[in-house]
């Protein structure tokens, strides 16, 4: 649930960095950003980094919806594959989860290729 809320975030700030420079959530979104004050962009800020989301406004918003999905679902698979490899699930082979989301791939389904 806290990816989709994520990716909402930066479905959000993508669409504040569009707005119009007249505005009012435009200037104060700004504002936060000269200063850093707490808001939407010091949240996800790492996320952009980790994504390498650089500018904004370089994409459209159907790029933008695409390329911020396909990021939050590798995200969502490496916690998921970090998740059974930490706790040692038994029911749950590791190696053929991965297995199986490397054929995902492969097929199409799930995540775009690389």
């Amino acid at each position: 649930m806290e990816l989709r809320i994520l990716q909402k975030k930066l479905m959000f700030l993508h669409h504040l960095e569009n707005l119009p420079e007249t505005a009012l959530a435009k200037e104060v979104f700004k504002i936060q950003t000269v200063q850093g004050l707490p808001g939407i962009i010091e949240e996800c800020r790492p996320y952009l980094a980790k994504f390498q989301i650089f500018d904004l406004k370089s994409y459209s918003k159907m790029q933008f919806k695409k390329l911020v999905k396909s990021k939050i679902l590798e995200l969502n698979k490496s916690k998921l594959l970090e998740l059974v490899r930490s706790k040692g699930y038994k029911k749950v082979d590791h190696n053929e989860l991965l297995g199986c989301l490397l054929l995902m791939l492969e097929q199409g389904l799930g995540l775009p290729p690389k």
